[in-house]
């Protein structure tokens, strides 16, 4: 009978696929006004610094 192993705590919770597709995701529309688009880049930032934090 195996022990369970726990979750590694330094695996990352996403994987660098899933993030690339998620920025691209976020990316993936061109905002009509300066406000959205910043807005949109802030929301890209903040999965790319989640995930960089994740580390």
């Amino acid at each position: 009978m195996s022990v369970p192993v726990p979750h590694d705590p330094r695996a990352p919770r996403v994987s660098p696929e899933e993030l690339s597709r998620r920025v691209e995701e976020t990316l993936g529309t061109e905002e009509p006004t300066l406000r959205e688009e910043l807005e949109q880049l802030n929301r890209a930032h903040d999965l790319l610094n989640d995930a960089l934090q994740d580390r």
